[in-house]
């Protein structure tokens, strides 16, 4: 029998060792001179208009190198304050209005974590609270409050270059697929089911919260470290968002914690970038416990099924399927486009009407999560 050295031999795994005896490097255990640390003040309301942002109390206070505004980065030449892989509508620090409940609104730069967290206190907000929705049947009413006035296509991915921009909804896409003749269908069935189901959210929680560090080295280009599941793509939207070219840009990602979808996609690393280039000196933000809870969910998915059965066979069914994002878009479309294909589940039916909604709501913005829009309709 031949003999071969992998099928049939025992693999070491390669990163085995590092983690077990505590060598393998992480984002969080970088130290560089000079670095610096970030708080985020958050927004207490679902959705209100920015009235005033007072920071000069903690501008002074010592150990304080920055105190940023989503309308300071706004103001920065050539640089995008959103960013999303979808649509650009997720701001790196709120422009003119809070969206969810924890929305980052404020960033303070300091030598050390405490220092910047004392002068997120000093930080003086003033709201205007506006009408929230918190339903996702409620977001689809032509009268419901607007979580974004405009949608703004990133066209960062080739099977989302489709997507068009919008307004005047909270449905930032809509998958169709028609089959057959469905009213025929159910006309003529000897029996018709109807029936709603509701996938709830839920977190990704890591073991390593999402960190990220960025600097800008004597050779003037831009470094980043981060826990990325896709450091390709991250490069690609600082580059975008920049107007950096992505050959001045080089993100580095060293062993991570975990993800399940939650760091697929940007989130830290524009902010922590902007946050550089303004000190001229290393950056990093790494989450706390509670703000992973306020970053990132697995869509809620409400799914509407309706099926014709004749002669004991499924003639025809009808799916309506509306995934909450939340907030942003992030990934959004792609969990509308897989749900809505897969709605119907594994059947030969010859008569299928799908409609799948990718809807905003004043909440936590959703993303991936392991098979992400599948699990939420099978």
């Amino acid at each position: 029998m031949a003999s071969f050295s992998v099928v049939g031999q025992s693999v070491d795994r390669t990163d085995a060792h590092p983690k077990v005896t505590g060598r393998a490097l992480h984002v969080g255990n970088i130290e560089m001179p000079g670095m610096l640390h970030v708080a985020v003040l958050r927004s207490p309301y679902p959705h209100a208009r920015i009235q005033r942002i007072v920071k000069t109390r903690a501008e002074a206070l010592d150990g304080v190198a920055a105190v940023l505004t989503g309308a300071d980065i706004a103001k920065m030449p050539g640089v995008d304050p959103h960013f999303g892989p979808a649509f650009r509508d997720q701001p790196m620090l709120a422009v003119e209005k809070v969206c969810y409940a924890g929305d980052s609104v404020v960033a303070v730069a300091a030598s050390d974590r405490r220092t910047a967290e004392d002068a997120l206190q000093l930080i003086e907000v003033e709201y205007d609270p506006l009408p929230a929705v918190l339903d996702v049947l409620e977001a689809v009413e032509p009268d419901s409050p607007l979580v974004h006035e405009i949608h703004r296509p990133a066209k960062a991915f080739a099977d989302l270059a489709h997507v068009k921009a919008g307004q005047q909804s909270n449905i930032c896409y809509h998958f169709k697929l028609r089959l057959g003749d469905v009213d025929k269908a159910f006309a003529e069935a000897d029996r018709v089911f109807e029936d709603i189901f509701s996938s709830p959210p839920a977190q990704h929680m890591p073991m390593e919260p999402h960190v990220s560090l960025a600097y800008v080295d004597e050779h003037g280009r831009l470094n980043v470290w981060t826990a990325s599941q896709s450091p390709s793509y991250v490069r690609t939207e600082l580059s975008a968002t920049f107007g950096i070219p992505m050959n001045r840009i080089r993100v580095r990602v060293p062993y991570i914690g975990g993800g399940y979808g939650a760091k697929l996609y940007a989130k830290l690393e524009p902010l922590v970038t902007a946050l550089a280039l303004i000190t001229r000196r290393p950056v990093r933000y790494a989450l706390t416990r509670e703000e992973e809870f306020l970053t990132i969910t697995k869509h809620k998915v409400v799914t509407k099924i309706k099926s014709a059965v004749k002669n004991g066979a499924i003639t025809a069914r009808k799916c309506e399927v509306y995934a909450d994002t939340g907030a942003d878009a992030e990934i959004g479309p792609r969990i509308g486009h897989k749900s809505g294909y897969t709605s119907a589940g594994p059947y030969s039916i010859p008569n299928v009407w799908i409609d799948s909604y990718c809807v905003y709501t004043n909440k936590v913005p959703a993303g991936a999560f392991r098979g992400f829009g599948v699990p939420q309709v099978i």
